[in-house]
C-alpha cells in the first residue's frame, strides 16, 4: 500500500472519530428552561428542551404555594472548574429557571424513553437555606417509584437525604448553602433489580472522588423520567442533564476530555506526509 494510500486512511479515521465524538448525543436529554417567556408560567404544560417523551405534567399553578413553576430570570450558573455552561441563556428576557416556593406536596414531572445501563445525571440548584422549610427534591421516576418522595434526593442544606424505592431513608451530612451548586448523579441498572445510586455535590470533574451518597434500590427496568418538588422560598432548580450513552459523564458536565487517542492519530498521519523538499536537487 502506497504512502499516500496510507495518509488518506489515517486521515479518514481522524476525521470519522471527530464525527462519531460530535453525534454521539442520541441518548441526551436536557431542559434549560430557555425561552419560556417573559412571566411566570405554569410549569405544565412546557415542552422545551430536548430528548424528552412528553410535556411537563403536574403544577398548574404560578404563586409561591402552587409551585414548581417558571420564571423568568437569567439562568443559574456554575463557577466551579471543567463544568460548561452551555446551553443556558444569560438574557433575562431568555432565560429562566424552575422556582419551589410551595408545600413539598406539589410536585411536577415530565418522562422520557426508558434509559437503562449507566445513566448520569445533571442539574443545578441554588436558593437552598436548609431546615425542615426549604427542601428541593429530584426524584429519579421508573416504574417503582410509587409515590413522589420514592427514589428520590432531598437537598436539605446540612444533609442529603435519599428515599429509596421502599420509602427508606439514608441520611448523609453535607454542607449546601444558597449559592448554586452542581448536582452530578450516577445511576447503575443491574439485572439483579438491585441498582445503584450515587450522588456528588460540586465534585472535581478531573478526578470525582467517592461520592457523597452512594445507596442501592430498584429502578425496575430503568429510569422513565424525573420529578421536582421543594418546600421554602426561593428554591430553584436549572440546567438538567441526563444520559446514559457511552459519553454519558461528558454530556452532562460538557467537560472534554483530552483527545489523546485522536491526538495519536493525527500525529501518525502526520508522519506519513511526504517531507517538503528543501532542495532543489533533492532526489525524485
Amino acid at each position: 500500500m502506497s504512502r499516500k494510500i496510507h495518509v488518506r486512511f489515517l486521515l479518514a479515521a481522524v476525521a470519522g472519530t471527530s464525527m462519531a465524538s460530535a453525534t454521539a448525543n442520541a441518548a441526551l436529554v436536557t431542559e434549560y428552561f430557555n425561552n419560556y417567556g417573559t412571566a411566570d408560567t405554569a410549569i405544565n404544560p412546557l415542552a422545551g428542551g430536548s430528548g424528552w417523551s412528553a410535556a411537563w405534567s403536574g403544577s398548574t399553578g404560578t404563586t409561591p404555594t402552587s409551585s414548581p413553576y417558571y420564571t423568568p430570570s437569567a439562568n443559574l450558573s456554575y463557577s466551579g472548574s471543567g463544568y460548561s455552561n452551555t446551553g443556558n441563556e444569560t438574557d433575562t428576557n431568555d432565560g429562566g429557571v424552575i422556582d419551589g416556593s410551595g408545600g413539598r406536596n406539589v410536585f411536577a414531572a415530565r418522562n422520557f424513553s426508558s434509559l437503562n445501563g449507566t445513566i448520569w445525571v445533571s442539574f443545578l440548584a441554588a436558593g437552598i437555606s436548609g431546615g425542615s422549610n426549604n427542601n428541593p427534591t429530584f426524584q429519579l421516576r421508573s416504574a417503582v417509584s410509587s409515590s413522589s418522595d420514592r427514589n428520590s434526593l432531598r437537598i436539605m442544606g446540612t444533609a442529603l437525604r435519599w428515599y429509596n424505592d421502599a420509602g427508606i431513608v439514608t441520611d448523609v451530612s453535607t454542607t449546601i448553602n444558597s449559592n448554586t451548586h452542581l448536582l452530578l448523579g450516577r445511576v447503575t441498572i443491574n439485572a439483579s433489580a438491585t441498582d445503584t445510586v450515587e450522588w456528588w455535590v460540586d465534585p472535581n470533574l478531573s478526578s470525582l472522588g467517592s461520592p457523597v451518597v452512594s445507596v442501592s434500590t430498584d429502578l425496575g427496568a430503568g429510569v422513565t423520567g424525573i420529578g421536582l418538588s421543594a418546600q421554602g422560598n426561593g428554591v430553584k432548580w436549572d440546567a438538567i442533564r441526563i444520559s446514559n450513552d457511552a459519553n454519558g459523564f461528558q454530556q452532562v458536565t460538557q467537560v472534554i476530555p483530552e483527545p489523546t487517542g485522536l491526538m495519536a492519530l493525527s500525529a501518525g498521519a502526520m508522519c506519513l506526509l511526504p517531507r517538503r523538499r528543501t532542495s532543489r536537487g533533492e532526489q525524485r
